[in-house]
């Protein structure tokens, strides 16, 4: 069962000639994407945030119309919370290539 309060969201759309861009905020997804069409191909860019899993991801999308038939890609880049913590405290508390020396008795 889904949780209720992690799967509502309010949104916005605004088109503008052959293109939209579109705003969302909810728990479970935070995002900013923006659609185009041109030249009888279909471009979509979108920025996500999803809390609930804790992870921010890219998404580019493409598809083109032939004849009867649609040739589509679509390419996604994310990263979760722990690899962002983890990246973090590697900047700030570094990592020493050169191990301090041992004291010799």
């Amino acid at each position: 069962m889904i949780n209720p309060i992690i799967s509502s969201s309010v949104g916005a759309s605004l088109r503008i000639g052959s293109g939209s861009l579109n705003l969302g905020a909810g728990l479970g997804n935070i995002g900013v994407s923006a659609a185009l069409l041109w030249n009888n191909t279909n471009y979509s860019l979108g920025i996500r945030l999803n809390l609930a899993e804790c992870k921010i991801g890219i998404e580019f999308s493409s598809s083109v119309q032939y004849n009867n038939s649609i040739d589509s890609s679509f390419v996604n880049l994310s990263i979760n919370g722990f690899a962002v913590v983890m990246a973090f405290l590697l900047v700030m508390y570094g990592y020493s290539a050169s191990p301090e020396p041992v004291p010799q008795y």
